[in-house]
C-alpha cells in the first residue's frame, strides 16, 4: 500500500518543470469524490492533462504519466 510518506518522498524527486502539472493532478484528485463514484471524470481530466503536458513538456525525459 502506498503511504503519504512515500508519496511525499517521491514528490521531492519530481523535476521542477513538472511541479505545475503535479499540483494540478493533486488538486484534481483532491476534488474527486471518494470511493471512486466519479472516477471516470477524474480519468478524463488526467488524460487531458497528460495530452497538454506532452505538448508543453515533451522536451523533458521520462514523460511521467505515460509510465503508468
Amino acid at each position: 500500500m502506498v503511504t503519504r510518506e512515500l508519496v511525499k518522498t517521491e514528490v521531492d524527486k519530481v523535476h521542477d518543470d513538472y511541479l505545475d502539472v503535479l499540483f494540478k493532478i493533486v488538486k484534481a484528485l483532491e476534488n474527486s469524490p471518494v470511493e471512486g463514484k466519479n472516477i471516470s471524470t477524474t480519468k478524463i481530466a488526467l488524460t487531458e492533462l497528460d495530452k497538454r503536458m506532452a505538448e508543453t513538456h515533451s522536451h523533458l525525459p521520462n514523460h511521467p504519466l505515460t509510465e503508468y
